[in-house]
């Protein structure tokens, strides 16, 4: 780039001097190659529609224009339905993408044109699921019983019914005092309810971590009965305001919105292992529901109503 100098001048009534100040010069001779399926965003000082969908339009453009260093076309339908120009007055980095064409005065295009592969896709993320924390002695050694924040166990609810304090002991309690529980969970206060809400189970259910729960599996020298067998039935409890994401084989339009009709058509169905119902108005006008061939992590959202088989 080379410079010349420019006399800017005040009116001769103030009486003032000239000022020397120097003017950028870019040379409006020799070329800029085209970088086709390439962006450069940024430096930009003035931008047009073009008459036409051609590329050498807007190269010709910045080459005349002494400010312009570098410039992008962008094609008809990405900012309009005619094609763009926008010249600039640095060079921005190229960036791939095949909404336009860009190129810098001087410069010889990039490596990959047009007719490259396009860029690989980053390795797919694996998400591992936590594994649940120890389990915390519930008291003397002649209890087999122990409590595991943190932890829901989803099914095989018999019984269910609010706490007057929010303490996880009073559900153990009571599942000590039921000669047909085999474990509890103790759901904190605001989750179903403003109370705390205790769930006694006639199996033991899978530990799923969840901050909204506390559970606990009766041990070997609990003072209790054997299990009752699980119903032929299993339906679990609706687990409000939870999303559970995934694993969907199938899903449709609900006739009323009653989640309990979701849960049912999930019980009804040998490969469905959880379900997620979604409230009208979220998918569609009407409710849906989503069944699912594994049990996916809850996730809280009050979109939804979801539950384990």
């Amino acid at each position: 780039m080379r410079s010349s100098l420019v006399l800017v001048c005040a009116s001769a009534l103030l009486g003032l001097g000239c000022i020397v100040a120097p003017v950028p010069v870019y040379p409006t001779g020799g070329g800029a190659g085209l970088e086709v399926n390439y962006d450069r965003p940024g430096d930009d000082y003035r931008s047009f529609d073009l008459a036409s969908a051609r590329p050498e339009e807007c190269r010709d453009t910045c080459m005349t224009e002494p400010q312009c260093v570098a410039f992008t076309y962008v094609n008809p339908g990405v900012q309009g339905p005619s094609a763009r120009c926008w010249l600039k007055s640095g060079v921005p980095a190229p960036t791939p993408n095949t909404c336009c064409i860009s190129g810098a005065k001087n410069a010889a295009p990039v490596a990959i044109q047009q007719d490259a592969p396009p860029p690989a896709a980053p390795p797919p993320v694996v998400e591992t699921q936590p594994a649940p924390p120890p389990p915390v002695a519930w008291g003397g050694p002649e209890h087999g019983h122990h409590l595991e924040p943190g932890i829901d166990r989803p099914g095989y609810d018999f019984q269910n019914f609010d706490l007057p304090q929010p303490n996880p002991h009073l559900c153990k309690q009571a599942c000590e005092r039921e000669a047909g529980c085999a474990a509890f969970t103790y759901v904190n206060p605001g989750v179903q309810g403003p109370s705390a809400r205790c769930w006694l189970k006639n199996s033991v259910p899978q530990a799923v971590p969840n901050a909204c729960c506390t559970s606990g599996v009766k041990g070997e020298h609990g003072h209790h009965a054997e299990p009752a067998p699980p119903p032929p039935m299993r339906r679990g409890t609706f687990e409000m305001n939870v999303d559970r994401p995934g694993y969907d084989y199938k899903n449709f339009d609900l006739p009323a919105p009653r989640p309990e009709m979701c849960r049912d058509a999930c019980a009804r169905e040998r490969e469905c292992a959880s379900y997620t119902y979604v409230n009208p108005g979220v998918q569609g006008p009407g409710a849906r529901c989503w069944l699912k061939n594994s049990i996916p992590q809850a996730v809280p959202n009050t979109c939804c109503i979801s539950g384990v088989r």
